[in-house]
């Protein structure tokens, strides 16, 4: 990110200590849920679930639930003492997902006259496996693009000319990026 001042060009990047940062901006966009009435307290807040989910996906994208909670056991320790195992970390981050759309959105500028879209697949596994692949069967496709086959999903972003996000969209892998993703979804589906 490079941040243009009158006399000079400043380049700006994101340090270890701009995690705080990023948390206190998660965490006022974001309401925490009540606390459930019995059983244990949460051991970690889903703004810092959120936060280190961004925060991965910023900084040195994980391909794997797994790497993410090895590299901010590794790396962020101090930061979130409370992590918990990665089996309850896993459903700490599945719990987390409507929360992490609500923070995407609020960041999305909606008044874009010029929108640049492309795409990227999302494999769900590896395609010797599609046929027994379950967590995603409904919603998951076969598709392909200039790297090959794949088997799930397509991510499809449009940014401004700032570089401001402008939208986002999932869709199964075999809807075709120049479409209408919107609508080839809701056709696709049904």
């Amino acid at each position: 990110m490079c941040l243009v001042t009158d006399t000079k060009m400043q380049k700006l990047s994101l340090q270890t200590h701009h995690i705080t940062d990023l948390y206190c901006a998660v965490d006022n966009v974001l309401v925490e849920p009540a606390k459930p009435h019995g059983g244990r307290p949460l051991a970690i807040r889903q703004s810092e679930i959120v936060t280190i989910l961004v925060w991965n996906a910023l900084t040195c994208p994980q391909k794997t639930l797994k790497a993410i909670h090895d590299s901010t056991k590794l790396y962020h320790a101090q930061d979130f003492p409370q992590l918990p195992r990665y089996n309850r970390f896993v459903d700490h981050c599945h719990r987390a997902l409507p929360a992490l759309i609500l923070t995407l959105q609020s960041l999305l500028v909606t008044k874009a006259l010029v929108r640049l879209m492309d795409a990227t697949m999302l494999e769900v596994c590896k395609l010797a496996r599609a046929d027994r692949h379950k967590t995603a069967k409904g919603g998951a496709d076969f598709g392909k693009n200039h790297q090959g086959w794949h088997y799930g999903f397509k991510l499809h972003a449009s940014i401004d000319r700032r570089g401001r996000f402008c939208g986002l969209i999932f869709t199964p892998a075999n809807i075709y990026d120049a479409s209408n993703p919107k609508r080839a979804y809701q056709s696709s589906r049904g």
